[in-house]
């Protein structure tokens, strides 16, 4: 009914499938979106530079938080025509805060992930390592980068013991777990979502009739998977350990010994 007499926009292109969440939901999370406070790009040397006709891959809302951290969630596409690649970032309190998003060969996106993770405090970084992303993690390997996500899976060539590897692989099993996260931070209105792109993109992703979940026809959802990936790393990132300054203990009594 609603994409035959639509009343605003968003109705009128209401597609066939099922949406992964309740409209309502969504239309909620719309009315926390602003608009960004930078948009531009890092440069090779990971210098931000400030676009002044406002327009670029990279939006940022609000200033790093030197006390904060942050967690990068990482999509990545063949780096020209079909899908994009993109990186969702979010603080500790699972709010968005910025998200590069564009056309880019996946070795350099290494480069550009590695500039925006040290922009963000040393981000944790979780890519997804399927077909492309397997580029992207190597490159991060080579730059060095310590603060990534890491799986344990089981290495037949070594009797079977566990090796880890860097990176997310997104499975029939493993996708709907984060993409069901998603679904339940929107129906706790608790997504932090602020940007108006990526809740067009969660208009159009839909479940299937075989129950898996992917963009419509003609749509994407490079922001979809890369937030999905940025809210599951909140829930693995790395507690840091307390610095706990010890004196040198000094007996009471020397006679004793204790």
């Amino acid at each position: 009914f609603k994409q035959e007499y639509p009343i605003n926009v968003n109705e009128a292109f209401i597609y066939s499938g099922r949406p992964f969440v309740e409209e309502r939901y969504i239309t909620a999370a719309e009315e926390e979106v602003f608009q960004p406070d930078m948009i531009g790009d890092f440069d090779p040397l990971g210098q931000f530079i400030q676009r002044a006709d406002k327009k670029g891959p990279y939006k940022q809302w609000g200033a790093v938080d030197r006390a904060t951290e942050y967690c990068i969630g990482v999509d990545v596409s063949e780096g020209r025509g079909g899908d994009y690649s993109c990186a969702q970032v979010v603080n500790q309190d699972g709010e968005q805060v910025a998200s590069w998003h564009g056309y880019i060969d996946p070795f350099e996106f290494g480069d550009k992930l590695q500039n925006l993770a040290r922009h963000w405090n040393y981000a944790y970084v979780v890519v997804e390592r399927n077909n492309h992303g397997i580029s992207v993690c190597d490159r991060l390997k080579q730059l060095d980068y310590k603060n990534l996500y890491q799986e344990e899976s089981l290495d037949r060539r070594y009797d079977g013991r566990k090796t880890p590897r860097i990176g997310f692989m997104t499975t029939s099993k493993s996708k709907p777990l984060i993409v069901d996260n998603l679904a339940s931070m929107l129906r706790l209105e608790e997504s932090g979502i602020v940007d108006l792109d990526l809740i067009k993109e969660l208009r159009t992703y839909q479940i299937d009739d075989n129950g898996a979940t992917n963009a419509a026809a003609g749509c994407f959802d490079d922001r979809v998977m890369a937030y999905c990936l940025a809210l599951f790393g909140l829930r693995t990132l790395p507690k840091k350990r307390p610095v706990i300054l010890r004196e040198k203990f000094e007996p009471l009594d020397k006679t004793i010994g204790y």
